[in-house]
């Protein structure tokens, strides 16, 4: 797994095809810091494997 911070949605996705990946599913997950003002924040954790596999 890797962790990718202040990318648009679609960058992390082109990041896994580069590596040679495909994407075979996909989970989000939503945080916000107990003492943040600021909205909750998304993340993407894409299930991968190497693509030829």
């Amino acid at each position: 797994m890797f962790r990718v911070s202040g990318l648009l949605r679609d960058e992390p996705r082109q990041v896994v095809r580069d590596a040679d990946f495909e994407t075979t599913g996909e989970g989000t997950d939503a945080y916000a810091l107990a003492s943040a003002v600021a909205s909750p924040e998304h993340e993407l954790f894409p299930h991968c494997r190497r693509t030829g596999q």
